[in-house]
């Protein structure tokens, strides 16, 4: 080390003409830096291992700064959101869809429902329109993120006991 002044000087090469020395960079994620401490190297800001030479030499034990910063998740993040959004837009247009065919059903049971006694026809009619509009709200819960309230997940279950039953009967008046 030189002495200025009565005191020990660190710096004896970089930049010796400016007040301070402060090196600024970029880094990236996933990026790994190795940074000088010793002033000795001779890529300076960035560390060359002279400190280990210095170390030998003086019995120091400088070494340099390293930094790192994480790799992104972005990348698995995009990918998970990707799939929720399809997920989505599958649980919308078979909400959607599956609320049309019981409006349809409904419908049909009232234009053609032959020898069936009308009370009983508008009972299956609004069965339908009802399993139906359970279906139109279901939709619009995926669209809102709101399928994973325990009220929707009750509304599920409910559709699938309707259409359970329907098959049920279908199958009864069949045989």
């Amino acid at each position: 080390y030189q002495k200025l002044d009565g005191e020990k000087k660190i710096n004896l090469k970089i930049n010796l003409d400016e007040s301070k020395v402060v090196n600024m960079e970029d880094m990236g994620c996933g990026d790994k830096k190795t940074y000088c401490r010793c002033w000795l190297s001779g890529t300076f800001p960035a560390c060359d291992g002279t400190h280990v030479k210095h170390n030998a030499a003086i019995g120091d034990n400088v070494g340099p700064l390293v930094l790192s910063i994480p790799k992104s998740k972005s990348a698995e993040d995009d990918q998970l959101k990707s799939k929720v959004e399809d997920r989505k837009a599958r649980l919308f247009l078979g909400y959607y869809a599956t609320a049309l065919v019981y409006v349809l059903y409904g419908i049909s049971y009232l234009t053609i429902g032959g020898n069936i006694p009308a009370k009983l026809l508008i009972q299956v009619a609004s069965g339908y329109g009802l399993a139906g509009g359970l279906s139109y709200i279901l939709a619009s819960a995926v669209k809102g993120n709101r399928l994973s309230s325990d009220t929707y997940k009750r509304l599920n279950l409910s559709l699938l006991e309707f259409g359970s039953v329907g098959l049920l009967g279908w199958g009864l008046v069949k045989v």
